[in-house]
């Protein structure tokens, strides 16, 4: 509604209207953009430097970026903001030179942001322990390097560690809390952060324009839609499709398999979401062979986390052979019992690979293991407020 109020203003050259966003994949904001035809610029704040807490916020500003109003109402831009007078200012206040790890983030050397980041949060622990800012930083670069080509395995699970301590020095931060909740499980949304993403590409392509490319698909947490329910049992019993160990054991290393959970540590009472990424190894020239069949992804049972189901089928392209990283998101419930330390859920997964040197094809199993901290819920406060 103010876009389309504004944009009259901005057309006649009265107002320039200017955006910031704080996303850590601002290309989705350049999808939205042009989804909906939005034409003005979008400064990108993925480190949020501007120490942004809570959203939706908006300025008007004058010639030398003189801040006259904080929160400005549409009327008063209409009038009384176009129709004052502001004097030539001469300021000389030059910005602030930006960190070496800010450096590195901005050139996207990722791995060099990490590096300076962790040097911030050491030197934080010290001189102001309760600062969370260098910990959602320090996030922030870690997730960025999972995205590029120099990934290394721990990378996205380092980002929720630093994202989930952040949150636990500034409670709160609404974009520390936004970051997490992006990656986290349905308990914790507010709303689902991506759904429009499908319908904003489809809408595009059918007025003819180019769709914009995503660097990163948004993928099941951030899709999912926000919920309340506590996640229960399925009654169906599915049938375990190797109860005795019989596959053989991926002992050659065809697949790579990462997982994250997220928040942690969690909370007893609530849930966590589980992202696993099966990729091909490359060194071997690895390749899914899907004419023999899905990824299968099997759970174990036990005490203190429910599983909305155990067995999983991972969905199938159409090419005979492929060589994509496969990922599967899922929740986990937590028990609100009295537990410490962690819960570790066991599992396996099979697959039916080939290998590029010697032309061999197999099925193959890996055994995982998933751990969570499992912390207990904070204690109610009774009626009497004790």
């Amino acid at each position: 509604m103010w876009y389309q109020n504004l944009k009259e203003l901005q057309d006649e050259g009265k107002i320039q209207i200017v955006g910031l966003i704080q996303e850590q994949h601002p290309d989705r904001c350049r999808l939205f953009m042009e989804w909906k035809k939005l034409e003005f610029p979008i400064l990108v704040d993925s480190l949020n430097r501007l120490e942004v807490t809570g959203i939706p916020m908006m300025w008007a500003l004058a010639d030398q970026s003189l801040v006259i109003e904080t929160r400005p109402k549409l009327d008063w831009i209409q009038g009384e903001f176009l129709e004052m007078a502001y004097p030539a200012m001469i300021i000389d206040n030059p910005a602030p030179k930006e960190s070496r790890a800010v450096q590195h983030y901005l050139k996207e050397e990722w791995t060099q942001a990490i590096a300076a980041f962790s040097l911030e949060v050491n030197a934080a622990s010290v001189q102001d322990p309760e600062d969370g800012r260098p910990f959602f930083r320090l996030g922030c670069a870690y997730r960025a390097r999972h995205d590029s080509e120099d990934r290394k395995a721990g990378d996205f699970q380092r980002a929720i560690e630093n994202w989930t301590r952040a949150i636990a020095l500034d409670p709160g931060n609404y974009i520390f809390h936004r970051r997490l909740q992006q990656y986290g499980p349905r308990l914790m949304k507010p709303y689902p952060f991506y759904n429009w993403v499908a319908q904003a590409r489809r809408e595009i392509q059918e007025r003819g324009d180019k769709v914009p490319a995503l660097r990163v698909e948004p993928r099941g947490s951030e899709l999912a839609d926000r919920s309340r329910k506590a996640i229960e049992a399925s009654k169906d019993q599915e049938a375990n499709p190797d109860p005795k160990k019989n596959m053989p054991q991926d002992e050659k290393g065809y697949i790579q398999i990462d997982t994250v959970v997220a928040p942690y540590p969690a909370r007893a009472g609530g849930s966590v979401a589980v992202h696993m990424d099966f990729r091909p190894n490359k060194k071997l020239g690895t390749t899914w062979d899907n004419e023999g069949g899905p990824l299968l992804i099997w759970l174990e049972r036990g005490e203190g986390f429910t599983l909305a189901k155990q067995l999983w089928k991972s969905p199938l392209p159409g090419a005979a052979s492929s060589s994509e990283d496969r990922v599967h998101d899922f929740e986990i419930g937590l028990a609100d019992a009295k537990i410490h330390g962690k819960r570790t859920v066991k599992g396996y997964a099979i697959y039916f690979v080939c290998e590029k040197d010697s032309g061999l094809c197999t099925f193959a199993r890996q055994d995982f293991e998933i751990e969570i901290p499992y912390l207990q819920a904070r204690p109610r406060r009774s009626k009497g407020g004790r």
